[in-house]
């Protein structure tokens, strides 16, 4: 049994993924494609058709459930962490630095796009890792929480007024281990007028629904 308030991961069934095979069946034998135009798709696109259709799925299921995503556009900045928040930021923690935390983003695309998931509960770290991977997205490392910071500054309109409804944000995707053992990450808070940048226990009782999640597609 989980903690009072944690909801637990279930991935689809085979029963579900049946039903709808089943669906997608009757759709299409009600739609008057011709066989030799769906063999062409079949066989060219058979996996784009198949991430457009979970895409479509995702969406329905978001929109029934307590998760919520909000894109940004952002602006990659391959400096050094330490560099990036020199002028943007009220308060950064004296250890978030690049030899604590990661310099460079991993080599994948759409790293211009952040994503900040909401899941409506309480969950433990290694949980949100697993359920932004099961939605296809990887967690968000330390330096591209300052770039998206510094995208929407402080004391910016109409910026700053839409990064700040989603505050506190949080960057699970490179956890530093202090000399004392514990692991600590990023995350980013403040205000209109202010921008904060502090650690905070990487293991901790779980995060409540306050809490939104740097993601980045895989």
């Amino acid at each position: 049994m989980g903690k009072k308030g944690v909801f637990s991961f279930n991935t689809i069934t085979p029963c579900q993924i049946g039903k709808m095979q089943e669906l997608l069946a009757a759709g299409l034998y009600k739609s008057g494609l011709l066989s030799e135009s769906v063999q062409q798709v079949l066989e060219t696109r058979s996996n784009q058709l198949a991430v457009e259709f979970v895409d479509i799925v995702r969406k329905h299921v978001n929109a029934v459930s307590k998760i919520k995503q909000v894109v940004f556009q952002i602006v990659q900045d391959k400096r050094p962490i330490e560099e990036k928040v020199k002028e943007k930021f009220t308060y950064v923690n004296s250890y978030i630095t690049s030899q604590n935390f990661m310099v460079l983003p991993f080599d994948c695309p759409n790293l211009n796009e952040a994503i900040l998931v909401n899941f409506g509960g309480y969950l433990e770290s290694e949980k949100v890792v697993e359920w932004l991977a099961g939605m296809g997205l990887r967690a968000g490392l330390s330096t591209e929480l300052v770039d998206l910071s510094n995208s929407y500054p402080a004391n910016s309109y109409p910026d700053s007024t839409r990064l700040i409804r989603y505050l506190p944000v949080v960057a699970l995707g490179d956890p530093w281990r202090s000399p004392s053992g514990e692991q600590f990450v990023v995350y980013l808070y403040g205000g209109f007028y202010n921008r904060l940048l502090n650690l905070i226990l990487y293991n901790n009782d779980g995060w409540g629904d306050g809490w939104w999640f740097l993601a980045f597609r895989k």
